[in-house]
């Protein structure tokens, strides 16, 4: 079986504010929201291309608890014509590395085929780098140049287990910016 991994990064949040909820609490600008939009055209159209299966059994949807990732997620599945698991929020997320987010991808159950994450840099675009290893694809590498941008979406491919999955084991399909 083949399996998809999105990796996503929330879109475009407010400065960082003295509130006590602090970080957490950052809201997508206006712009963020424009991100978000279009980063559901996307979904789409890589859901289509790539044939990815979003049915609730295949499919999940692991996100950073964060206003901005919550209202990302929201957001571009809302502007997408997919099927969409519902979203489960992980905590962890909030201020994983790239090696936890690794471990969170290896601990998802067997049948699920369609896997995205939606997350902080710098740990979401330090994974796509490892997952794309030394010879960075051009869409990937003008992506990370740029800092892995708000928004933006990567996805990868495999036909290993989440269990046993490594990033030599991963092909690289498409990277994508708002």
């Amino acid at each position: 079986m083949i399996r998809h991994l999105l990796l996503l990064r929330h879109a475009e949040a407010g400065p960082y504010a003295q509130t006590e909820e602090g970080d957490r609490a950052r809201a997508l600008t206006a712009r963020g929201i424009q991100q978000a939009t279009q980063t559901g055209a996307t979904l789409n159209a890589l859901s289509s291309h790539h044939a990815l299966n979003w049915s609730d059994h295949r499919a999940r949807i692991i996100c950073s608890p964060s206003t901005r990732t919550r209202q990302t997620a929201e957001i571009a599945l809302q502007h997408s014509a997919i099927h969409h698991p519902p979203i489960a929020f992980a905590d962890s997320l909030y201020s994983a590395t790239d090696q936890h987010l690794l471990d969170t991808i290896q601990t998802v159950e067997e049948p699920i085929s369609t896997l995205m994450l939606i997350g902080h840099n710098p740990a979401i675009s330090s994974l796509v780098h490892t997952l794309c290893g030394a010879t960075l694809p051009d869409s990937a590498s003008e992506i990370l140049m740029a800092g892995y941008p708000p928004s933006s979406l990567s996805l990868f491919s495999t036909q290993e287990t989440w269990y046993a999955l490594r990033p030599s084991l991963m092909s690289f399909l498409s990277a994508h910016s708002a």
